[in-house]
């Protein structure tokens, strides 16, 4: 594939979707430098290639580079600011590095932007869930069971909240419960025999089409705490 899009680009060496997508194999390939500079090419000519944001942001977390992550967000927001995906992008890549309340104040923000948007729902229910607040979480994975019904992961979590909500009332401390992970709509997680104690705070991915492409990975880069 990378041969092709070198031809392509030996053809119009000002193709920013040929860069894009060289530089999404480059990533694949773990080619992580490289891609960055495929990706901020595609950039360079066309500033509003958000998806060019969005798969850089990746290629930066994967190198650790926090505030390059969280810059190239704002760029995509500042380019596109009425695009519910930029804020929702930056609030996986926050929860996923334990900033639970910023996350959470942007996917309200993608939630006042499209307010059907269900994986915003999901994702701040996770959230909410991580930080205890069980009745608002499960008030968010019904939201996002109301807005699509086939959405796996808010099924699991609604399941996991209320479970977790009676535990509360027996005084158990719910904090000791969770342990954050990434996965999708599509693939329910995994579980333990004892998965109805040990729950995952689960930050999905896209299930529904979008303005922008999206898709950030896992990260295992930390922020610092909140203050």
């Amino acid at each position: 594939a990378i041969e092709d899009f070198n031809r392509a680009l030996d053809l119009l060496p000002d193709y920013d979707e040929a860069y894009y997508q060289r530089g999404n194999s480059h990533l694949q390939l773990q080619e992580i430098p490289t891609a960055i500079l495929d990706f901020s090419r595609a950039i360079q000519l066309n500033p509003y290639s958000i998806k060019s944001y969005y798969k850089r942001a990746e290629a930066y977390a994967d190198l650790g580079e926090v505030a390059s992550v969280l810059a190239d967000y704002a760029q995509a927001i500042t380019r596109i600011p009425k695009d519910p995906n930029a804020y929702y992008q930056r609030g996986r890549f926050l929860a996923e590095n334990g900033e639970m309340h910023k996350a959470i104040a942007d996917f309200t923000t993608a939630l006042n932007l499209d307010a059907r948007h269900a994986d915003a729902y999901c994702s701040r229910g996770c959230c909410y869930a991580e930080l205890g607040e069980m009745t608002k979480a499960s008030h968010d994975f019904n939201q996002a069971l109301l807005h699509n019904p086939s959405h796996q992961a808010a099924y699991y979590q609604r399941m996991y909240s209320l479970g977790l909500l009676k535990e509360a009332g027996a005084g158990i401390n719910l904090q000791q419960h969770f342990n954050p992970v990434l996965t999708s709509t599509t693939h329910p997680p995994l579980r333990g025999e004892d998965a109805s104690v040990s729950v995952a705070a689960e930050l999905v991915e896209p299930s529904s089409p979008s303005i922008a492409e999206t898709g950030a990975p896992q990260r295992t880069t930390k922020l610092e705490p909140e203050s």
